[in-house]
């Protein structure tokens, strides 16, 4: 119950602070596109918001994996750019509020949630990377 009423307010948070700034929500379609005109761009990035082992079965290309549900989150945020661009994603929804959540308190200002999650954008086909061996890319 405790944990329901932690999410609810989490998103409350989210659209508040969605709604008052200059962030956006897409789904897989528009992520899709979104990467692709930023292929090129130094300040484009794509954070993998769910479990590290989830993150090593596959993942959006080029994504890196910052899990917001453990400590070393704040340390890997702290090596990113605010000002950049970052769409950010989980298997469903619910880590990316978290981790929104975080990146807008510490000042980040270009945030796109794809809220389909990480589910729709393998059933759509679109390309996944598998990392083999070795660490998540981290910043």
């Amino acid at each position: 119950m405790k944990t329901v009423l932690l999410l609810i307010i989490a998103i409350t948070i989210t659209m508040t602070n969605l709604y008052s700034q200059n962030y956006k929500m897409v789904n897989v379609i528009q992520a899709s596109e979104i990467i692709k005109e930023n292929k090129n761009s130094e300040d484009f990035h794509i954070i993998d918001a769910r479990r590290e082992s989830e993150y090593l079965e596959g993942h959006i290309p080029n994504a890196i994996h910052i899990d917001p549900l453990i400590s070393e989150s704040l340390d890997k945020l702290s090596k990113l750019d605010t000002s950049g661009n970052y769409l950010i994603y989980c298997r469903t929804r619910n880590r990316i509020i978290v981790l929104f959540n975080i990146m807008y308190r510490i000042g980040f200002e270009n945030i796109i949630l794809m809220t389909d999650g990480w589910l729709a954008w393998k059933a759509a086909g679109y390309e996944v990377e598998i990392k083999v061996t070795g660490d998540p890319q981290t910043p």
